[in-house]
């Protein structure tokens, strides 16, 4: 599950950087950010 774990943050990091101009996706990338460097 741990890898499952890893690429949905992938996914997440990527979005964000993709939708930069969305605001709720760049805290929603920044909880994910914060989730995965812990």
């Amino acid at each position: 599950m741990s890898a499952g774990k890893v690429e949905r943050g992938r996914i997440n990091i990527v979005f964000c950087i993709i939708d930069e101009n969305g605001y709720a996706t760049r805290i929603s990338c920044i909880l994910h950010n914060k989730n995965i460097l812990l």
